[in-house]
């Protein structure tokens, strides 16, 4: 859930940012009201409040920058108690070429939630949920969109920070609605020959039905093998270790069959060097989807090789191979 208030301070709520630090922090005669939270923090039925403000006056408290939030707990007899540990946000400037990162936050019934942001023509939305519990506050869940200006969808990845776990999913356009397509977990991770998806290459659409090719993707993938594997180089098949939810992830978003196989590659001795071993984990040769350039569709191939990648197309109608 990422909810949050609209950022912002009324004159009322200003007049009691500015009376509570006068008398608590009256070094901070000069501040600036960015915005005012009120909910129920500790589930104890009475509303409590969370303020965020900047003053010179606050660097060298609990952080090298200006900018503080301050959580006050409303007691029974009206009075307010500080709660010493409270999210750290960056400053105004920290957000880079998107500006102020601070977006807002929201208070519900034992929890906290602040939005946070930042990046230029790519960039980060971060939510962190906190939950108070025994007078203590703690970073519990952490999600994190990443968005690209020129490319429609995002990329979540959200995290538990108490056990560790976490998932990765894509949200796709599926005509005018966002689609959620679930990638990869803690449980499942990414192998280092699934495809590789990413909205730098192009946006994220849902493919209801396959891609039409004259070649399977199979038979590309053990063409360019063929093609490029010579001079006594090895190439033998090994299984990808998709899950069904996780394949049929990447087929929604790829608009094809996909192989359930990549090639791991081996030199000739003769090559590599006197008593290295023959094989090497980072020399192997994946399918990577289908691309249209010119009018025409290729099958993308691509070939790792000490962290090095080559992509090559294969035409879907001629057959012919290229590197790109």
């Amino acid at each position: 859930m990422l909810l949050y208030t609209d950022r912002g301070v009324s004159e009322e709520e200003e007049v009691f940012i500015a009376a509570w630090l006068g008398e608590h922090y009256p070094e901070a005669e000069e501040f600036a009201c960015i915005d005012f939270i009120q909910g129920d923090l500790n589930s104890d039925g009475l509303q409590d409040i969370a303020f965020v403000v900047d003053s010179d006056a606050f660097c060298g408290y609990h952080t090298s920058n200006e900018r503080r939030m301050f959580i006050l707990l409303q007691q029974k007899d009206g009075s307010w108690m500080e709660q010493e540990d409270t999210p750290y946000l960056g400053d105004a400037t920290s957000g880079g070429m998107r500006g102020d990162p601070y977006i807002g936050a929201f208070i519900q019934d034992g929890y906290l939630m602040v939005n946070v942001g930042w990046g230029s023509s790519s960039g980060t939305v971060q939510t962190d949920i906190y939950e108070y519990h025994n007078e203590n506050l703690s970073l519990i869940k952490q999600v994190n969109v990443d968005d690209y200006n020129y490319a429609e969808g995002y990329d979540v990845k959200i995290r538990n920070e108490q056990t560790g776990a976490w998932q990765r999913y894509a949200i796709a356009m599926d005509g005018s609605l966002m689609v959620r397509v679930d990638l990869e977990d803690s449980e499942h991770m990414a192998h280092k020959a699934f495809p590789r998806i990413s909205l730098f290459d192009g946006s994220y659409y849902i493919y209801h039905d396959k891609i039409k090719s004259g070649i399977s993707s199979e038979e590309a993938l053990d063409r360019v093998c063929e093609e490029i594997v010579v001079d006594g180089d090895s190439a033998v098949r090994e299984k990808l270790p998709y899950v069904e939810w996780q394949k049929d992830g990447y087929e929604l978003l790829l608009g094809v069959t996909l192989p359930d196989y990549y090639y791991a590659l081996s030199e000739s001795e003769s090559k590599g060097e006197a008593g290295a071993a023959e094989w090497n984990d980072d020399y192997y040769l994946f399918y990577n989807g289908m691309i249209i350039e010119d009018e025409r569709l290729y099958h993308v191939i691509c070939m790792v090789q000490d962290e090095k990648i080559r992509k090559f197309l294969l035409d879907d109608a001629t057959g012919e191979i290229s590197e790109e």
